[in-house]
């Protein structure tokens, strides 16, 4: 007893050890509630503490369920229903080290791929009371792409090729209703987005959350030149995205919490909606992975050519519950005739 009330004399009087893990705390705290509160099932409730208090919201009745799907990848959460003012769809998650916070986050897609297996045949007809469409475009070719160049958060122009799918997309979209038009702010995607807003008349929107994956120290690189300064690292990005951060840059997990971030937001305006969006390769897998429920290890499992369309449809069920996510078609590029390019995606 002597002893540990020595320890921890001594621990309190470390002011800076004190300040750091408050700082880190703080830090690790934020990217977990993103993430957490990126799943359309979970609400993050306010907190400053050491552990993030959340409610189910729609798809899981009680946390116990929840823990049921968990338990097979070993993670536990603390069920908060027996607390006073609290009912059974509560529970929380403890902040962790980054490593320990950095698997459970990447078990989040998991979680929903199981909850849309199981629970889509239960869904009924009355149900679904609207329906929200969205377009998802990849940007026209680079001078990057040309050349086999990783381009991320580096605002690199449209090549002519890049210019000539833009007009098609554009003329794809003439005669589709559009409630809005929506775009990353990097000018490949940017300028592929102008045209489809001219011929609607609208505004574009532009979203900082909707850039490129920051490929970090590969930007401007090919693909061999990463190989021979990272040897092996290329192929582990490939085959494991979601296990993977890029040296001074992003995750496929940051990219995903900050583009769902605004999915979210988005489908939170109003249902009978049309939209348009713009964006990058990458980020555009990873709103996909989410949307349909694969998790982020397959994200190049799917091709998604420049100035190609993905359409997604989200239902939405009565009283905002029981929504879905319906994958209409993936990498559409008929529109584009011989200005298709099938590069991988920079």
């Amino acid at each position: 007893m002597a002893l540990a009330q020595s320890y921890m004399t001594a621990a309190a009087q470390d002011i800076d050890y004190i300040r750091n893990s408050r700082v880190y705390c703080q830090a690790e705290r934020e990217k977990l509630s993103a993430a957490l509160d990126a799943l359309d099932f979970v609400k993050v409730l306010p907190g400053s503490v050491n552990f993030i208090l959340c409610r189910l919201i729609g798809r899981y009745q009680t946390a116990e369920e929840l823990q049921e799907v968990l338990m097979p990848y070993h993670i536990l959460i603390r069920q908060c229903g027996n607390y006073e003012g609290l009912d059974e769809t509560y529970f929380r998650v403890a902040v962790r080290t980054e490593e320990e916070n950095r698997i459970l986050m990447e078990h989040c897609a998991p979680w929903k791929k199981i909850d849309f297996g199981d629970r889509r045949s239960q869904r009924s007809d009355k149900e679904i009371t609207a329906m929200i469409t969205l377009y998802l475009i990849r940007h026209g070719e680079t001078e990057w792409n040309k050349s086999g160049r990783y381009q991320g958060s580096t605002d690199v122009a449209l090549s002519d090729m890049g210019m000539a799918q833009a007009e098609k997309v554009a003329s794809y979209f003439k005669d589709i209703p559009l409630d809005g038009v929506i775009t990353s702010p990097l000018q490949r995607a940017r300028i592929t987005a102008e045209g489809i807003a001219k011929s609607h008349g609208m505004e574009l929107e532009i979203v900082p959350a909707l850039q490129e994956l920051c490929f970090g120290d590969w930007e401007g690189k090919t693909f061999s030149e990463i190989d021979q300064l990272w040897p092996g690292m290329i192929s582990e990005m490939y085959h494991h995205p979601d296990q993977l951060r890029l040296p001074h840059g992003e995750s496929f997990l940051d990219c995903q919490v900050r583009t769902m971030a605004f999915m979210k937001e988005l489908l939170s305006r109003g249902d009978h909606k049309s939209y348009a969006i713009v964006s990058h390769g990458a980020a555009l897998r990873t709103i996909i992975c989410a949307m349909i429920d694969i998790p982020l290890s397959r994200s190049w499992n799917m091709g998604l050519s420049n100035a190609s369309i993905t359409e997604i449809r989200h239902f939405v069920g009565e009283n905002n519950m029981n929504d879905m996510n319906m994958l209409f078609s993936l990498n559409q590029i008929a529109h584009l005739a011989d200005t298709a390019t099938s590069h991988l995606p920079k």
